[in-house]
């Protein structure tokens, strides 16, 4: 029976209100904190959950990560799980980042602060950030040799770092006392800043609405949110299909692992499962339960609900199953920093297989699928203090039907992290960047052209003293982003050291080495997969990505057929027409 006294529009309101307090937490974030990974590159996602532990607000557009937002649910789980909700008090913050409680990978640490209505527990402002380091035996604490996770950092069980308004700063004093960087005190401050923002303004919009309309305003939104996916599933084939994609090198061993996954379709609900996947690997490419979830979830909104409102309607339509002890959900201790980074891309690439089976008009090519990640510690020749420098060198997207990949671009669950300026990269570091360009012909050919990729080339100061320790973090090296419907694949994975010699030393996609003062690194990220034959591509949009630098004039006329005059730079529309014949009757 409808409730004649609810008002959709006013739930439309407080949900759009919730949204803008979580902006407002990201802006104290970026404002406030202190390391370029947040003020720059923006790598966190903050949210607000209700008294039940469930995500009822988030932006993915403005500010946040998917692989972030998508598993925040499970950590507040375990928090409530080791704490108690029962313990909790008005002016309390917890803290953790801990991977079989929730977490993803080290780096990322949560912090949320539980809101109250007079007694009762009605929400928690929340805040997962990915800190340059947490410890372990590398800098920025992405061990391509890490055996388990102690390798890796400092675990941080669910704690309260502040108790009913007081900081326990023996426990804070710990954490800063395992971490490389005493900027990091700052940015533990800028994420409690940014939760205590987001308390606040709960407890005003409560206050203005009253905790009933707040309640029901939220339960409006998620049920809207469920109903929308629910009605795109119901209009999907029901049945059970299979893909599978490969995480390539674990750090430790140079071998493919198998991600399997199984997708049922019925009764409009989906269950993705990953049982038959691989066991849990050797190295530091495994994926807790959380990343499992938020990769495939990001994965399957992206193609069936791109504009539904994020909240935990979504996650009932959705069922996830990832066998425990294998490289999906690995047991501890485990190390995970490159499964959160890498192998949650390859989860993506197996949902994107499965659903170009159901439904190939929604789905798109594969993406670059990795981080193509660069940290550079090193000691600053004007200061002599450390400094830590994080870079993703982006690739592109897959292609889908009716749209070009995007070209430089984080990957999806990666969602609004930014590459980072050059110039903030020379202030913060030892370094000269040499160029940072598109690469030609990196996007994957077909009617639909992939995402084309980046080339980052970065120098260490020939002036310095010092050397530079370098951590890498890739994937692609062997198996490329595919293309779909004739389309091809994007280029491979490929990074590089030039030596003042001029030598060149290829590294590999999980590698830890020193670069000498003068000596240059060359980081070549993947491309997207096209979308279609190529052949119909229209060879305006060839000569359009001619002139800007997407495709050369040699592959305009390999792969599409279009015959470009390099003088004139126009199209030889005979010429053309007779390339295309000729490779429409030679093709199977």
């Amino acid at each position: 029976m409808r409730d004649e006294t609810f008002d959709p529009i006013l739930a439309e309101v407080i949900r759009n209100r919730l949204i803008s307090i979580v902006i407002e937490m990201a802006k104290v974030m970026e404002r406030t904190a202190y390391t370029i990974v947040f003020s720059e590159f923006k790598d966190f996602s903050c949210a607000i959950c209700d008294g039940n532990l469930r995500l009822v607000a988030t932006s993915t557009t403005d500010f946040g990560c998917p692989m972030h937002t998508g598993g925040l649910p499970l950590s507040l789980q375990a928090i409530a799980d080791y704490i108690g909700l029962e313990n909790l008090r008005p002016g309390d913050i917890l803290c953790t980042n801990d991977i079989e409680m929730g977490g993803t990978h080290l780096p990322d640490f949560v912090i949320a602060k539980p809101v109250f209505h007079g007694d009762e527990l009605v929400a928690f402002a929340l805040n997962r950030a990915h800190h340059l380091d947490t410890g372990g035996a590398t800098p920025g604490s992405a061990v391509p040799s890490a055996r388990s996770v102690y390798a890796e950092g400092l675990s941080v069980p669910p704690i309260k770092l502040y108790s009913e308004g007081k900081l326990n700063t023996d426990i804070f004093e710990l954490i800063l006392r395992n971490v490389r960087l005493k900027e990091q005190r700052g940015d533990f401050g800028a994420m409690v800043a940014s939760v205590k923002k987001g308390a606040t303004e709960i407890e005003r919009v409560i206050g203005k609405y009253g905790l009933a309309t707040f309640q029901s305003a939220v339960k409006w939104s998620c049920d809207y949110s469920e109903k929308k996916l629910r009605s795109v599933i119901e209009q999907l084939p029901e049945g059970t299909y299979f893909a599978e994609s490969f995480g390539e090198h674990d750090g430790l061993q140079d071998k493919d692992y198998l991600i399997n996954l199984k997708v049922v379709v019925k009764e409009g609900e989906i269950i993705f499962d990953f049982s038959g996947s691989d066991p849990q690997a050797p190295g530091s490419t495994n994926c807790t339960l959380s990343i499992t979830a938020s990769a495939a979830l990001t994965a399957a909104i992206a193609i069936l609900a791109p504009y539904t409102p994020i909240n935990f309607g979504l996650y009932k339509p959705l069922k996830f199953i990832a066998p425990y002890g294998s490289i999906t959900n690995c047991a501890w201790p485990a190390a995970t920093m490159n499964g959160n980074t890498d192998t949650s891309n390859k989860l993506v690439d197996a949902v994107y297989r499965a659903f170009m089976q159901i439904c190939p008009e929604r789905a798109p090519a594969a993406e670059a699928a990795c981080t193509n990640g660069t940290l550079i510690y090193g000691v600053d020749k004007k200061t002599s203090k450390p400094y830590l420098l994080y870079q993703s060198a982006h690739g592109g997207w897959g292609a889908r039907k009716g749209l070009d990949g995007a070209s430089a671009s984080a990957f999806i669950i990666g969602g609004t992290c930014q590459l980072l300026p050059v110039e903030v990269i020379e202030a913060k570091s030892n370094t000269l960047t040499k160029s940072l360009r598109i690469m030609t012909d990196s996007g994957g050919p077909g009617r639909w052209r992939g995402g084309a990729a980046l080339e980052w080339t970065i120098m260490t100061d020939p002036e310095t003293p010092h050397t530079a320790e370098v951590t890498v973090i890739a994937e692609r090296r062997r198996i490329p982003a595919w293309g779909v419907m004739g389309g091809r694949s994007g280029s491979e994975q490929l990074a590089y050291v030039l030596g003042q010699d001029s030598a060149q030393r290829v590294v590999p996609t999980k590698g830890h080495f020193f670069l000498a003062p003068g000596e240059m690194l060359v980081s070549c990220a993947p491309g997207g997969g096209g979308y279609g034959d190529p052949l119909e591509r229209e060879p305006e949009l060839v000569l359009k990505d001619v002139v800007e630098g997407f495709v050369s004039i040699e592959s305009a006329r390999e792969y599409y057929g279009v015959a470009i005059d390099p003088e004139s730079l126009c199209v030889n529309w005979e010429l053309t027409d007779a390339i295309r014949t000729e490779k429409k009757q030679l093709s199977p």
